[in-house]
């Protein structure tokens, strides 16, 4: 039915710390093109690594699974943001169950996020909204 089910063990990346790992990696990170992070680490880590590539001017792709609530703060560290449906009625409030209503969700985002909302719809595509 081309819909996506997602099954989370947190195991070793619960465990990511960003004295031991993403502090070690700070090299790996400065030197990167692009940083790709998940909600599957621990959110002070997430928040950390963003801040990192920021200082570096390393570009920010956040994928937002699994779904929780996101401080402005964190946002504001994020270049792409590409969520899912239902992830992006947790950011939102709103479920882009229509063409016009995934507009509006990916709208509120954009104002949050520094580039681009790429909303995901499984069989039905996806929405993607730049600011320039």
């Amino acid at each position: 039915t081309a819909q996506n089910s997602i099954v989370v063990a947190s195991g070793a990346n619960g465990k990511l710390s960003i004295i031991d790992d993403i502090l070690s990696a700070e090299k790996i990170i400065s030197e990167a093109d692009v940083v790709l992070i998940q909600l599957e680490i621990p959110i002070e880590v997430v928040e950390f690594s963003l801040r990192l590539s920021k200082k570096y001017g390393v570009k920010t792709v956040l994928n937002p699974a699994p779904a929780q609530s996101l401080s402005e703060d964190i946002l504001s560290l994020v270049d792409i943001i590409t969520p899912n449906e239902s992830e992006t009625e947790i950011l939102t409030g709103i479920y882009p169950e229509t063409e016009e209503n995934g507009k509006v969700g990916c709208g509120h985002l954009l104002k949050k996020v520094n580039e681009s909302v790429i909303i995901t719809l499984g069989h039905k595509g996806f929405i993607l909204l730049q600011k320039w």
